[in-house]
């Protein structure tokens, strides 16, 4: 495993990697810790020939921590049959007064 510090020693960028591209991940951090990019392959069919599952982007409200959209690119839908795909969704997550999520648009 690598992982990257910003100047406050938090983990900014971590990557697991393997002697097989399988299951590869690859996570990036904004400076309070929210995850801003998440990539990584699934489980292949045949060994060592692993594919791209999930490249996310998670969008947050404005000057929050609180998550508002997580977009997957499309491109790699089909690789897998059980991946959660893009959400179309522009404000996916409701949040109360206090800050609790109360609402989840768009859920599989």
């Amino acid at each position: 495993m690598q992982t990257k510090h910003n100047s406050f020693f938090r983990v900014s960028k971590l990557r697991r990697t393997g002697l097989l591209d399988d299951y590869r991940e690859e996570v990036r951090y904004d400076a309070n810790g929210n995850i801003l990019n998440y990539i990584r392959n699934g489980s292949p069919e045949v060994p060592d020939s692993a594919k791209l599952m999930d490249s996310l982007t998670y969008k947050y409200w404005a000057n929050t921590n609180q998550l508002k959209q997580v977009l997957d690119d499309a491109g790699y839908s089909e690789n897998y049959w059980a991946d959660i795909d893009n959400q179309t969704e522009t404000e996916n997550y409701v949040y109360d007064a206090i800050g609790n999520l109360v609402q989840e648009s768009q859920r599989t």
